[in-house]
């Protein structure tokens, strides 16, 4: 499906719906790189030696994540998050 025929098929309810779930749970290469990047960190960290340095998830992601990639939830999203939940009927 292309970027028109979606838009052609999905309200402006149903995109801030999507926009509102990515805000909350990320998905595509960027969350792939970001966990890739925390099982390297992970068995870094179980196999270096003393003398080694330790290494973040910073160290193994292959673009350093955007600011607003890492903030925390806010009461705002969780807000977001209900309604689309309430619309849909999702309890999680």
């Amino acid at each position: 499906m292309t970027v028109r025929e979606m838009l052609s098929r999905m309200t402006s309810a149903e995109y801030a719906e999507w926009m509102a779930y990515y805000r909350i749970d990320p998905w595509g290469r960027e969350r792939r790189d970001y966990m890739l990047a925390q099982i390297a960190a992970t068995i870094y960290g179980m196999w270096r030696s003393k003398q080694s340095p330790a290494r973040t998830i910073a160290d193994y992601m292959p673009v350093k994540p955007a600011a607003h990639a890492v903030r925390a939830q806010s009461a705002a999203d969780m807000r977001l998050a209900l309604k689309a939940a309430e619309k849909t009927g999702t309890r999680e």
